[in-house]
């Protein structure tokens, strides 16, 4: 769940703050279209080197046995942070959905309205859907590299002028 929520992939509340924010830069006069690739750039590599990361210590060769069970003073806080983030999730699901929840409704009316921010051209759905996509796309990269042909990669990182740089 931590790592879905780090990577903004739903159903955890990284995928609306990763969109809210993503759809503020677009937005915003300060934005726009380049600020806003960069931002998709970022997500793409943050689900890249979070999965990576998952696939090589879940899934990848054992290369020490775990000494010690993890006990309920290391799971219990685990279990709540992953609770709050999917029941985040939930209360601002609405807002994802194209309306308002309490949520956004009360912080609408705490904060101040951003300057420039109101409709664009693009649907707020597109570019969620763009950045669940480019996440989706680092989870996949990332499968890849790790477990679907790592050998392939290997090959092409050594054919490729990567070497004669990195010399």
């Amino acid at each position: 769940i931590g790592a879905l929520a780090l990577a903004g992939l739903p159903p955890t509340d990284g995928c609306a703050s990763k969109d809210l924010i993503l759809e503020r830069v677009w937005s915003s006069p300060l934005g726009g279209g380049w600020l806003w690739v960069a931002g998709l750039l970022g997500v793409f590599l943050t689900g890249l080197y979070t999965f990576r990361m998952v696939f090589l210590t879940f899934f990848g060769p054992e290369k020490q046995a775990p000494e010690l069970k993890s006990s309920g003073r290391m799971n219990l806080p685990l279990i709540v942070l992953a609770t709050l983030c999917i029941l985040a999730a939930g209360i601002n699901l609405p807002a994802a959905l194209g309306g308002k929840s309490w949520l956004t409704n009360y912080l609408h009316q705490a904060l101040p309205a951003m300057p420039g921010h109101g409709e664009n051209s693009v649907p707020a759905l597109a570019l969620e859907g763009a950045s669940v996509f480019a996440s989706l796309l680092g989870v996949l990269v990332a499968w890849i590299v790790t477990r679907g042909a790592p050998e392939l990669v290997r090959n092409l990182w050594q054919r490729s002028p990567v070497p004669q740089l990195h010399r």
